[in-house]
């Protein structure tokens, strides 16, 4: 509950629909931003559509180096999944060693300008509009919350590919105010890989978009395998050890940072043996305190 300064009374509480007409406000006149939005109880979709391409390609400042015959080697993702059934994380998986032999193309493929200012204005504009409201309201509230989970869509409708941003409202509001949560934010803001569908050429208003309502635990499960992507892509020290013992630390990591315990198990499929482990919520927890001693339970099919 929000108290005036100085007063025991309360103050008046910020209306979601005088907060969606903000973020409205500060797109179109600041930004000059014309979107189309969609809101659900719990989710609130952003639909930018443009006629400009937002992937350039650019030829870097010094020549390639030439092809090396001698391979690196590294673990690849051949394939990553993971979704909630209302009890369970399942997540299925192929993660293994590959070769990798060195050979520059020359150029790099990066999002534009315009794309990149659009995000950052979208993402300020919503920390603004939403700023008022608590991260878990008050029984008298409820009525009258903000959505935790937006997803931005951005779509080049000329050529017919988008790309898709899910992030959760505390993790934005956070990120503007502490500045040590820089790192564990990028690993927080679900950024898809662009896709394509001819859908989307000329869809001014959204309409191939599956517009629905997101819960914690689905945004969760999304989170996971963006995490794993993270660290086996991204990260300076990428993972060396099993797969299924880094998947399970990055369930805990996930969890952990919404307090989340409203699920039983996790359940992995190795897709390259067929193995299936799986790991109560209890056991999950000594994973977390011993993560050399965690147990997993083997299953084989049969």
């Amino acid at each position: 509950m929000m108290f005036s300064p100085g007063c025991g009374t309360p103050a008046p509480l910020a209306q979601i629909r005088d907060a969606h007409q903000k973020l409205l406000t500060i797109l179109e006149e600041e930004n000059n931003l014309n979107v189309i939005t969609k809101e659900f109880d719990n989710t609130l979709w952003i639909y930018l559509p443009s006629d400009n391409s937002f992937l350039e390609m650019k030829s870097k400042n010094e020549p390639a180096p030439p092809p090396s015959s001698s391979p690196s080697s590294s673990t690849t993702i051949y394939f990553l999944e993971s979704e909630f059934d209302g009890r369970d994380f399942g997540i299925q998986y192929d993660i293994g060693p590959s070769k990798r032999y060195a050979k520059d193309p020359g150029y790099t493929s990066a999002f534009s300008e315009e794309y990149q200012m659009n995000q950052r204005s979208i993402l300020g504009a919503i920390s603004r509009a939403y700023s008022d409201f608590e991260e878990i309201p008050d029984d008298d509230q409820m009525a009258d919350r903000a959505p935790n989970i937006f997803v931005i869509v951005m779509a080049d409708i000329k050529n017919g590919v988008e790309s898709r941003v899910f992030l959760h409202l505390k993790d934005l509001k956070r990120a503007y105010t502490d500045p040590t949560f820089h790192v564990e934010y990028a690993k927080r803001v679900i950024s898809d890989q662009p896709s394509g569908n001819p859908a989307i050429i000329g869809d001014e208003t959204g309409k191939h978009i599956n517009f629905r309502d997101i819960q914690l635990p689905e945004f969760l499960a999304k989170q996971i395998v963006f995490r794993i992507n993270f660290k086996y892509t991204r990260s300076a020290f990428p993972p060396k050890g099993m797969p299924k013992e880094e998947i399970l630390k990055t369930v805990v990591e996930t969890v952990d940072a919404y307090d989340f315990q409203e699920f039983t198990s996790v359940k992995l499929r190795d897709l390259n043996d067929g193995a299936v482990y799986s790991t109560t919520k209890d056991q999950l927890s000594e994973y977390r305190s011993k993560p050399s001693e965690g147990r997993l339970i083997h299953i084989k099919f049969r």
